[in-house]
């Protein structure tokens, strides 16, 4: 789970109850900036995991936008499916 700023407990408290209810082992990427982005370190969680899920406390935006670029224009991923996923407040 990718997040940043007041999100990032919210992902943990995700990945608490991911782990006790469900059994799955989560990661949390706290990103602190949108720019510059910590390319390397969405790549490594990326290339480690598979699965990567941006977690915004406004509407999908951003943050799920700069990942998902940094992941498709990456040669490091390139032939590696990557499962990815936006959460945020629903846009009215």
């Amino acid at each position: 789970i990718i997040a940043c700023g007041p999100m990032v407990p919210e992902a943990m408290r995700a990945a608490w109850i991911l782990r006790r209810e469900f059994g799955y082992e989560t990661r949390i990427l706290n990103l602190h900036t949108l720019k510059p982005i910590d390319e390397a370190a969405i790549i490594w969680a990326a290339r480690q995991t598979g699965v990567i899920l941006t977690a915004e406390e406004h509407q999908i935006g951003a943050l799920a936008w700069r990942v998902s670029n940094v992941i498709t224009g990456s040669p490091l991923l390139y032939g590696q499916p990557v499962i990815t996923g936006a959460i945020g407040v629903k846009d009215r």
